[in-house]
């Protein structure tokens, strides 16, 4: 946290506690440095949208993850993974199976218990 933020939240708490700016409810705020709505709630005209800066991240993180596996390609281009191999069906063993049986058994029963109709008291009908 900078220095300058950390002195907004702090007026913000502070002028919370004062009875003038009771009814402002500035301390539920503070952690939104004193601004009482949703920060995405800027003008999409002010400089940028939340939307191209997520946009802008998610390209630096892809050349983060390209540079970091020496890849050698371009943010933009196509990296195309064709060595898949198949390392293993089924299950290891009886115990994995067993448990594997369970879930699908209590899902079954999720899904049955969804889709029946239920009364004022919550017993089926």
């Amino acid at each position: 946290m900078t220095a300058h933020h950390r002195r907004l939240i702090e007026t913000t708490w502070e002028l919370g506690g004062r009875e003038e700016y009771e009814g402002l409810n500035l301390r539920r705020w503070a952690h939104m440095l004193g601004f009482r709505g949703h920060f995405l709630t800027k003008s999409r005209a002010y400089s940028t949208t939340f939307g191209a800066i997520r946009g802008d991240r998610r390209t630096y993180r892809l050349g983060e993850t390209l540079a970091a596996l020496d890849t050698r390609t371009e943010p933009g281009s196509v990296l195309v993974v064709n060595d898949w191999q198949v390392m293993h069906i089924g299950h290891r063993d009886n115990a994995e199976r067993e448990i594997a049986l369970g879930i699908a058994e209590r899902r079954r029963v999720q899904r049955r218990t969804r889709s029946t109709p239920r009364t004022e008291h919550g017993r089926t009908s």
